[in-house]
Parts: structure tokens; C-alpha cells; sequence
């Protein structure tokens, strides 16, 4: 059976919905090679019943390449956009990071601990850019929003995995500097 699929190349061609659902696959079985079955399936857009069909060899090449992938540091983006109804949004992170609101850090604080969460937190961090001069931008100011926060369940990978990085070294380096 010839079967024709599309690989991601990078974390920039996953958005953060699939990662999520394999993340929940991944807690709810303890069965490595199913595992690796929904990884192709959520990750290839292939039905589960395609995927049991294709060569050992294949399969194997499939989960190399998405080890690779997910072991990839990727770099921290200020900006990204978002394809949408309304066209593309363009997306920034919070400007002055020291000034955000209590209710900022709240939902952040909240949402940042879980990745089924992930996207509400994505919301609070990258809002739509309505204004820019030179390299610097405006943001909407934060209220939450559950339009923005479905819209981030289509964010790149490589946004999300480097914004979740970058509040960990964050967390890291206030508690040093604590100690």
C-alpha cells in the first residue's frame, strides 16, 4: 500500500493542539508502541487504521525524526503570526514584562502549569500587535479572551516550546538570585 504523508520538518509546522493531544496520549497509556502509532497519527494527519499499516522500517524512520524534532532548543521569538478567518494575525510578546498586570500574572501563574492549559497562557504572553515603530510594538491590552485563547491552539511549536523555556530559566534565575 502506498500511502503519501506529510512530514513536519520542524517544530514551526506543529501547532501546539497536536502537541497537546499527543502530551494527553501520552499520559493516558503506558503502551510505548501505541504511543508512537498516535504520534504518527496526530503528527502526520494519518488515520490510526493507515498508520498500523505502514513497514516497521517507515515507522521507525517517523519516530527518529520526531525525537530529533522535540529535542530541538528552539530560539525565544518576540513575534509570530497566526492564519485566522479575519486573515493573518500578527502576534507579540508582552513589551515590558516587569509591568504586567495582577491579573496577568495571575492567569499566568495558573495556566503555565499544565500544558492541556498551555494555550490560555499563550493568550496572556502574545496578544494581537495593533501598533509598531521601527522594532518596537504595541499590544491589546490584556482581558481574557477565549477567541485569542482557541486561536493559540494553532501557534507553532517553536513559539510555545521557547516561551515555556524561557519562564522556566526565568523562575530559575529569581530563585537564585533569591537564594
Amino acid at each position: 500500500m502506498k500511502l503519501e504523508i506529510n512530514v513536519p520538518s520542524s517544530l514551526s509546522e506543529i501547532p501546539l493542539k497536536h502537541y497537546q493531544e499527543f502530551l494527553k496520549v501520552q499520559v493516558d497509556s503506558n503502551d510505548e508502541e501505541f504511543v508512537a502509532q498516535k504520534m504518527i497519527e496526530i503528527f502526520c494527519g494519518i488515520p490510526l487504521k493507515d498508520v498500523v499499516k505502514m513497514k516497521l522500517t517507515s515507522l521507525n524512520e517517523l519516530i527518529a525524526h520526531f525525537s530529533k524534532l522535540f529535542a530541538e532548543k528552539p530560539v525565544f521569538q518576540r513575534t509570530f503570526k497566526i492564519s485566522a478567518e479575519e486573515g493573518e494575525i500578527e502576534f507579540g510578546f508582552i513589551p515590558e514584562l516587569e509591568e504586567i498586570s495582577f491579573g496577568e500574572y495571575v492567569d499566568l501563574e495558573s495556566h503555565l502549569q499544565k500544558w492541556e492549559t498551555y494555550h490560555k497562557a499563550m493568550a496572556v504572553m502574545y496578544r494581537p500587535i495593533v501598533k509598531t515603530r521601527k522594532d518596537k510594538y504595541d499590544i491589546l491590552p490584556y482581558e481574557p479572551n477565549k477567541d485569542f485563547q482557541e486561536l493559540m491552539k494553532f501557534a507553532p511549536l517553536d513559539v510555545v516550546i521557547a516561551s515555556s523555556l524561557f519562564f522556566w530559566t526565568l523562575g530559575n534565575e529569581l530563585v537564585q538570585a533569591t537564594l
